[in-house]
């Protein structure tokens, strides 16, 4: 489907540049421009700075979509089978939980709360609920989430995350990737590379009108 169709109700995908090959081009199959040196020269550094924008946006996407985590709960639980099912409920009354990701963002929340976890095989659901205010910015709030992760392991994954998690006695340690993150990184350097060879197309395209002039 032509993402600007409804744009140019008059023209369908075989019009190529409105049927005007010598006075217009379309560089990127998205929409024709007329065909002067200066229009060409502008839209190739508008190209090059929204390539440059995308590129930032993906480094950032991806220094925030690894993160790392620490901490320790205090607290009471019990585990319990039921046929198949493994039955987990948990209580903590003294949770700190430190995060950073690779650009030094990061934070340390203390929480308090409770959760219920339901597994069988590799597969485990589950609620938690329960306050935390955090020690950096001084938030504070409650959190009502239902999850779902599958694990192996050391290593789980969820459907906003993929990671590993230590845990020996109190004390916890992981590493998780943001899906959500680690997609927008690639999408925006994928985007980036397409508008760099777009402006690069454009700036091949006037070297060559220019060595034209002297033949």
């Amino acid at each position: 489907m032509d993402p600007l169709g409804e744009k140019y109700p008059s023209l369908n995908p075989y019009h190529y540049v409105a049927n005007s090959p010598l006075n217009r081009i379309d560089l990127d199959g998205r929409i024709d421009t007329e065909n002067t040196i200066e229009k060409l020269t502008e839209r190739s550094k508008n190209l090059k700075q929204q390539a440059g924008e995308h590129r930032e946006q993906a480094k950032k996407d991806a220094k925030e979509a690894i993160k790392t985590s620490g901490g320790f709960n205090l607290g009471l639980g019990f585990k319990f089978k039921l046929g198949p099912f493994k039955i987990k409920i948990e209580g903590s009354f003294a949770k700190i939980q430190a995060t950073t990701d690779l650009g030094g963002q990061g934070d340390i929340k203390v929480s308090e709360g409770m959760s219920i976890t339901g597994t069988i095989g590799n597969v485990t659901v589950g609620f938690a609920a329960g306050e935390y205010q955090s020690l950096i910015t001084g938030e504070e709030g409650t959190t009502n989430v239902p999850f779902f992760k599958m694990t192996k392991g050391d290593f789980w994954t969820s459907a906003s995350e993929v990671g590993y998690s230590v845990t020996a006695g109190v004390v916890n340690f992981g590493q998780s990737v943001d899906i959500k993150k680690a997609g927008s990184a690639i999408a925006n350097e994928l985007a980036g590379q397409a508008k760099t060879a777009a402006a690069n197309t454009i700036d091949l395209y006037l070297g060559i009108q220019n060595l034209t002039k002297y033949f």
